[in-house]
C-alpha cells in the first residue's frame, strides 16, 4: 500500500490485481494472424508515467485510489499535482516505486525500464561507431 499526504489527509493507494487489469483495458493489441487479443494498457502506462505525462499520473493515483477510504476526486488529485509546493518529479517517481514493488505490476516496469536500458545502450554505440568513422 502507498500513502499520500494531501491536504493534511493520508490517502491510500493500491495497484492489485482490479487496478492491473482496468489499466490493461485501456489498450490491445492483436496477434498477427489470429483473432487473438492481448490487453497491453499497463505496458503504455507505465511508459507515459516514465515519460512525465501529468494526465496519466492523475488517471494512475485515481485508479488506484479506488475503493479506498478516503476515496480522493480527480479535482483534488489535480489541485494536488498543480500545487506549486508539491515536488511532482518526487510524486511520480514515488508511484512508478511503488508499482515496481507491487506483485500485480512490477513486472510490466522492470520489462520496460529494461527495454529502455537496452535501447539506450544501442543508441549510445551506434553513436560511438559513427563518431569512430567520422575521424
Amino acid at each position: 500500500m502507498m500513502e499520500l499526504t494531501i491536504n493534511g489527509q493520508v490517502y491510500q493507494f493500491n495497484a492489485g490485481i482490479g487496478f492491473m487489469r482496468k489499466m490493461n483495458q485501456r489498450a490491445s493489441v492483436e496477434y498477427k494472424g489470429t483473432s487473438l487479443k492481448r490487453d497491453t494498457g499497463l505496458t503504455y502506462l507505465v511508459a507515459d508515467l516514465m515519460d512525465g505525462d501529468i494526465e496519466t499520473l492523475i488517471l494512475t493515483l485515481d485508479a488506484m485510489n479506488e475503493g479506498k477510504d478516503p476515496r480522493l476526486t480527480k479535482k483534488q488529485i489535480e489541485d494536488f499535482l498543480e500545487d506549486e509546493n508539491t515536488d511532482i518529479d518526487k510524486v511520480f517517481q514515488d508511484v512508478l516505486d511503488f508499482l515496481k514493488k507491487s506483485n500485480c505490476t512490477k513486472r510490466a516496469v522492470l520489462d520496460i525500464e529494461k527495454a529502455v536500458q537496452e535501447k539506450q545502450e544501442q543508441e549510445k554505440k551506434e553513436q560511438q561507431k559513427k563518431e569512430q568513422q567520422s575521424q
